[in-house]
């Protein structure tokens, strides 16, 4: 999340010409997150606020963090930066809620307010951005079609997709992982035995009651291959378990056969890639 303070200062600097005729510190740059509700999405928020609180201090900008908790609020806020005096804005970093706030970036190209799209990508408005700044989604459903293949699923196989919610984080997680099957020769028939839950909205609660009511269904009994698109649900199939006959015993296995990406466990890294600014930094000292 450390990521986004070096953004803002990279919009600042881009925006440093255009500003000259006005005085220090008369120029806003407005940080769009959703709210501090859970995981990552509640780094995005923190450290946001920590990168205005640097470049509030250094004096050059103001920032401003104003958070979202849907669509449908963050839409009137990007209306209200506009409104209220466009010609003061420097800039704007957002982190859409989904698709639906498209047309309200296209009133700040409109209004020549240059932004930062993070994260998630909408594709109407992508190229009018100063820069889009995300992970490699496509890539970590790829990853996951690979290991599961690894791990001897075969074409065909039922396959259950936690997904995440409507945005471009989760239909480059979708495309990653189908593409790369078809590459491996699944069929048209094979893709259709996978079942995608649809927007969770990357809640753990949602994953739990999903796969509970799954699992309630003696024909899914034998499904075995599970795509979580987000830790959340992880943790969320997870409870299931636990209130389910599965004893820990059966739970312990499971998490001793976690994948590990270096051969020796009990070596010390000396330089740690962070490829998902999903992470935050309270996980990384966890792990």
């Amino acid at each position: 999340m450390k990521k986004i303070i070096s953004l803002l200062l990279c919009l600042a600097l881009v925006l440093g010409l255009s500003t000259m005729a006005l005085a220090d510190g008369e120029k806003t740059i407005y940080i769009l997150t959703p709210t501090e509700d859970h995981g990552w999405t509640g780094s995005v928020a923190t450290f946001a606020k920590m990168s205005a609180d640097e470049i509030n201090a250094a004096g050059t900008y103001k920032a401003e963090v104003k958070t979202a908790a849907s669509a449908a609020e963050q839409i009137p806020q990007i209306e209200d930066i506009i409104a209220n005096n466009a010609a003061d804005v420097a800039g704007v970093v957002i982190l859409p809620q989904d698709d639906t706030v498209e047309f309200a970036i296209q009133q700040l190209v409109d209004a020549n307010i240059p932004y930062v799209a993070f994260d998630r990508i909408i594709a109407g408005v992508k190229d009018s951005a100063v820069a889009n700044v995300k992970g490699d989604n496509a890539g970590v459903g790829k990853a996951v079609a690979e290991y599961f293949i690894s791990l001897g699923m075969k074409a065909g196989d039922e396959v259950i997709v936690f997904e995440g919610d409507t945005s471009s984080v989760t239909a480059d997680r979708d495309a990653g992982f189908t593409d790369y099957l078809k590459e491996q020769g699944w069929t048209e028939d094979d893709l259709a035995k996978i079942t995608f839950s649809g927007a969770m909205n990357w809640s753990r609660s949602a994953a739990k009651e999903y796969f509970e009511s799954l699992m309630s269904d003696s024909k899914n009994a034998s499904i075995k291959w599970f795509y979580s698109q987000d830790d959340e649900f992880a943790l969320g199939i997870m409870e299931a378990l636990e209130g389910s006959a599965i004893d820990d015993a059966e739970l312990e296995r499971v998490k001793a056969n976690y994948p590990c990406v270096w051969k020796d466990l009990n070596a010390a890294p000396k330089l740690c890639f962070v490829g998902c600014p999903h992470l935050t930094l309270g996980q990384l000292k966890d792990w």
